[in-house]
């Protein structure tokens, strides 16, 4: 996230706009996180990479965070908000570090 925040400082200055947009993901499911399940996965594997994710863990925590998922009684007992995550735009991206490699004397063939 460093170099993500770095560039769309930059670019930001070079008047692109940002690269990444930061939206944060919920992701939820009715049973407990399981070893080798995708949640569970997941929520290893951004906390190894040292991202700061909210365990959402228990029936109702994550209406009581997100009151849209109270709608309707909540089924969820278990997942994670990482609010960190988000896209890229490939194409704005691409175009800018190209121009960024040209300025250094990269010759594209």
């Amino acid at each position: 996230m460093k170099v993500w925040n770095q560039w769309n400082e930059e670019a930001v200055k070079d008047g692109v706009g940002k690269l990444y947009n930061e939206v944060g993901i919920v992701s939820l499911t009715k049973n407990k996180f399981s070893e080798g399940g995708y949640e569970k996965c997941s929520y290893d594997m951004i906390q190894k990479y040292g991202a700061k994710v909210e365990r959402l863990e228990g029936a109702g925590t994550a209406g009581k965070k997100f009151p849209a998922w109270e709608k309707g009684g909540n089924k969820y007992i278990d997942g994670y908000f990482n609010s960190v995550a988000g896209w890229a735009n490939p194409n704005l991206t691409l175009n800018w570090l190209a121009r960024k490699a040209v300025t250094k004397g990269v010759t594209f063939v």
